[in-house]
């Protein structure tokens, strides 16, 4: 951004992208947290790999 004498900005302030990545990523963390908490781990997949008959 430019100033009124059309110069470039010389102070970028970063504080606010900074803080917004911050509180990203805290809520992130807190809903992977809260939704690990309530996950009983009953409903996995289970995987069945196919044999192989050996001669």
């Amino acid at each position: 951004m430019y100033d009124r004498e059309r110069w470039p900005e010389q102070r970028a302030s970063t504080g606010l992208p900074v803080g917004i990545m911050l509180l990203s990523a805290l809520a992130i963390t807190a809903y992977l947290a809260v939704g690990g908490a309530f996950s009983d781990g009953g409903d996995r997949a289970v995987v069945y790999i196919p044999q192989t008959i050996g001669k």
